[in-house]
């Protein structure tokens, strides 16, 4: 059978070449105008040149043409060389609905096409009707047409509210992320900002107190609003939709976005759960796709299931994502031994350990005090200890770790595509060892099991993988 050809199919929405246009303008030409007050042969070569920058997009647009069968995509372009490609359905990792603000004033989308393997966008059709992306979207993914505006619906699995996304910018990681940045920003300041400031303090008394309070307080509140806003223009509207056997993501106020998820190539989904949000019994999950492209922030965002919600929420999204059983899902963890504790005690102690003597060797006696750091270090290492689980004995795999951060991993049997056994110097001291699970993009690691308990979980997984894969 002979294979569609682009030259059967249909251009691009006329709006493609104003896109185009402000896309090139942005790049080269915009930069070029005010030279335009140059007079001579300069100005005519840039009114030139400015000429060409404009009919590029239109010719640009009379040899573009896309066609869309069943299960493939073949695009057709080029002024001076003509190009063709086609797109095979098997091959698709991901299709994004884009829609910037240049996209909105003509009230157009941006379709991209990621195939498996790519580096990046392998296919984007800049500019076409909602209703035209969708076809086409449907028509690659094979789900066949959609009859009637109820066809169209999908079960909604997340829909988080202005309310949920106020809480998940004042509670996720941006806040400190933004904090540290903003304290880089001393750094500007001269060199005697710091001491000078310390001494007018002092000067001002208990008023100076109140005023490094207030500082601080203000600093809070800057990294807040900026973290809150962020949340909200990235995360407006934040839909998980389920159509057959892929995840619909919509999200976005300046830029709106709808992203394709298909879960037959979800390798592992995670559960988050930092140290505020454990503590209102809240969570995030994010999902680690093979094969996904793109910046490594869009990547980030597309990977978002759930920005944050309750705990038992997150737990019934993640069941219904791997078609397993809520109850239970992330209870019953198998614990670590003692021994891993005493290993992470250790650690403390010798960094308490040098930290004093450094204390000592820079500032004589009263550097004694940097031993004071032992405590907090004491505390981080049986927070550690408490974070780590793991279980083995069911499809899906969980290990647990983390302690300003606590991540809960789910792996399908089916995805590991290595496992490994490694036993360090100090945990060979405590019979410990390490077992690893490969999959796509990441290693899991469940840290600190005992020995003869890793040897058998590495013998059960194998046997498993070996039924699974003979």
């Amino acid at each position: 059978m002979r294979a569609p050809s682009a030259s059967e199919g249909a251009r691009l929405h006329p709006a493609a070449i104003a896109v185009w246009f402000i896309e090139d303008g942005r790049r080269l030409g915009l930069g070029l105008i005010p030279l335009l007050a140059i007079g001579g042969r300069v100005r005519l070569l840039l009114l030139a040149g400015l000429v060409v920058a404009a009919l590029a997009p239109v010719v640009r647009w009379l040899r573009f043409r896309y066609h869309a069968a069943p299960g493939t995509l073949v695009v057709e372009g080029g002024v001076v060389n003509r190009w063709r490609r086609t797109i095979p359905g098997a091959r698709v990792q991901s299709i994004d609905i884009v829609q910037k603000l240049r996209h909105r004033a003509f009230g157009v989308v941006e379709l991209r096409i990621e195939v498996a393997g790519g580096s990046g966008t392998e296919a984007a059709l800049v500019a076409l009707a909602p209703e035209e992306a969708e076809r086409v979207r449907r028509s690659l993914s094979q789900e066949g047409p959609a009859v009637g505006s109820e066809a169209m619906a999908a079960p909604v699995l997340v829909r988080m509210t202005p309310r949920d996304l106020m809480l998940a910018g004042l509670t996720g990681g941006r806040v400190a992320i933004i904090a540290v940045l903003l304290g880089y920003l001393q750094q500007l300041a001269p060199e005697d900002f710091i001491s000078s400031g310390a001494e007018r303090l002092v000067d001002r008394g208990v008023g100076g107190v109140w005023l490094v309070i207030g500082s601080v307080a203000g600093f809070i509140l800057i990294a807040l609003a900026i973290s809150l806003a962020a949340t909200v223009v990235t995360l407006w509207e934040f839909t998980v939709e389920r159509s057959g056997d892929r995840l619909l993501v919509t999200r976005g106020l300046l830029e709106r976005r709808r992203s394709q998820v298909a879960l037959h190539r979800l390798q592992a989904v995670i559960l988050q759960e930092n140290v505020l949000r454990r503590a209102l019994g809240l969570a995030s999950v994010t999902v680690v796709v093979a094969g996904r492209a793109g910046p490594r922030e869009e990547q980030h965002e597309t990977s978002l299931l759930l920005p944050t919600g309750t705990r038992d929420t997150a737990l019934a999204l993640i069941a219904e994502v791997l078609g397993a059983d809520p109850s239970g899902l992330a209870e019953n963890l198998v614990s670590a031994p003692r021994a891993a504790l005493w290993r992470r005690l250790a650690y403390a102690a010798l960094v308490a350990a040098a930290a004093g003597i450094a204390g000592i060797v820079g500032l004589d006696a009263r550097g004694a005090a940097a031993f004071a750091v032992a405590a907090p270090a004491a505390w981080a290492a049986w927070a550690a200890w408490r974070a780590l689980g793991h279980r083995i004995d069911r499809p899906h795999l969980v290990v647990r770790r983390g302690v300003l951060v606590r991540q809960t991993s789910f792996v399908a049997l089916p995805n590991i595509q290595d496992l490994r056994l490694t036993i360090s110097p100090l945990q060979r001291a405590g019979d410990l060892a390490t077992l690893v699970l490969g999959i796509p993009k990441q290693r899991l690691k469940a840290v600190d099991l005992e020995r003869a308990q890793a040897e058998a979980g590495f013998e059960q997984v194998s046997d498993r993988l070996s039924i699974a894969f003979p």
